[in-house]
C-alpha cells in the first residue's frame, strides 16, 4: 500500500496510475488531515506515502518511507531537508518520471523494487 497525498487531483492520479501499473496498491487522499487519517486507519504496512511535506506523518508512523515532493522550495522545505534522514526522499516538483522512480526506490524496501521492477514501462517524460 502507497498512500498518494497531493492538493492536486491530476498529480494524485497519475502518481496513482503510475504506481498501479507496477503492482502497488494505492490510496489517496487530497489533503494532509486526510493523509493523516489514512496513516491513522490503515492496518497493513504502508509500503510508502508520496506527499507535499508533511512531518506529522512522519512522526505517527516513523518506520514508514516518505517521499515530500513541493513545488515551491521554501525555508520550511529547506528544513527538512536538512533532517530527512533514512527512509526519506526530497523531490523537487516539477519532476520527471524517473526522478519519481528513483525517489521512490530509494525509500522503498528492495524486495518491493524488485517484486515492481517487472511492470516498467514508458511514461509521460515530465510532471509539473
Amino acid at each position: 500500500m502507497i498512500i498518494v497525498a497531493d492538493d492536486h487531483e491530476v498529480l494524485r492520479f497519475m502518481l496513482g496510475s503510475f504506481l498501479r501499473s507496477r503492482g502497488f496498491r494505492v490510496l489517496t487522499a487530497g489533503t494532509g488531515r486526510d493523509a493523516l487519517a489514512l496513516c491513522r486507519r490503515i492496518k497493513p504496512p504502508i509500503k510508502a506515502m508520496i506527499t507535499e511535506p508533511a512531518e506529522k506523518a512522519a512522526r505517527i508512523r516513523p518506520a514508514m518511507p516518505v517521499v515530500f515532493m513541493s513545488g515551491a522550495f521554501i525555508r520550511s522545505d529547506a528544513a527538512i531537508r536538512t533532517r530527512l534522514g533514512p527512509g526519506r526522499a526530497f523531490l523537487e516538483k516539477p519532476f520527471s518520471w524517473m526522478g519519481f522512480e528513483s525517489a521512490l526506490e530509494s525509500v522503498l524496501d528492495p524486495a518491493c523494487v524488485a517484486s515492481a521492477s517487472h511492470r516498467m514501462r514508458p511514461w509521460p517524460p515530465v510532471v509539473s
